[in-house]
């Protein structure tokens, strides 16, 4: 076995080993693209890159008849541009205003740049990348909590029999005084059932206690069901 073949075997080896340290820490996150998702992309990145640098590449180009132009930085590119889809599958919309998995599908271009890295042989730079990683997923995860940053959230009310103008401002006061905005504001009325729909689109601080804000909602007079999204 030769010095080339050690080498690519090392590569591969390296990066399943980068792409699980990343996807460890999807996995003990409960995301669905985990440990062994992150090894695989990792790997297959590395392996594409190691191959066209291969004697078979080279030789297959040299061949008679043969126009084959295998270049590293296309195949590189190939890689980012069709990880964008297995990135794609892990964005999960909730509901209008939520979406999840942004950062499992980051994790995931990340695995597939760390084998491209180390396909080139590029390893104190793999490396670098990978702790710098993990200092944005765990530390900077932690101190995003001690911000007091606005959500959008949804709150459906469902009045029957009451006033809708006292509903809607009895509404727009218990959220005032909880500090929270209304950004936009639907109504729709059944006039058949009497009730009446008062949708109320949200920014609001994740610090605000939402079962003691829905609680209030739900005690104004004529207030038969509140729904926060």
């Amino acid at each position: 076995m030769g010095s080339f073949e050690l080498e690519a075997l090392f590569k591969i080896f390296l990066a399943v080993a980068l792409g699980g340290v990343i996807g460890l820490e999807r996995q003990l996150h409960g995301r669905a693209a985990g440990l062994r998702t992150h090894m695989l992309v990792c790997l297959a990145s590395a392996l594409l890159i190691v191959a066209s640098q291969t004697e078979a590449f080279s030789g297959l180009m040299a061949r008679p008849g043969v126009n084959l132009n295998v270049d590293p930085g296309r195949i590189a590119a190939g890689i980012i541009t069709g990880i964008g889809f297995l990135g794609a599958g892990a964005i999960l919309r909730i509901h209008d205003n939520f979406v999840r998995g942004l950062t499992t599908a980051a994790c995931i271009w990340l695995a597939a740049a760390l084998g491209i890295a180390v396909g080139f042989g590029a390893y104190m730079l793999a490396g670098a990348a990978t702790a710098l990683a993990l200092v944005t997923l765990t530390f900077l995860d932690k101190i995003e909590h001690h911000f007091d940053s606005p959500a959008y959230r949804t709150m459906v009310v469902v009045t029957r029999g009451a006033d809708t103008r006292d509903s809607d401002r009895l509404c727009r006061e218990i959220l005032e005084k909880r500090g929270v905005k209304v950004q936009s504001q639907d109504l729709r009325l059944l006039p058949l059932d009497d009730t009446a729909d008062l949708t109320f689109l949200l920014r609001a601080s994740l610090k605000v206690d939402a079962g003691e804000l829905v609680s209030a909602v739900a005690a104004i007079p004529g207030v038969t069901e509140v729904r926060w999204t």
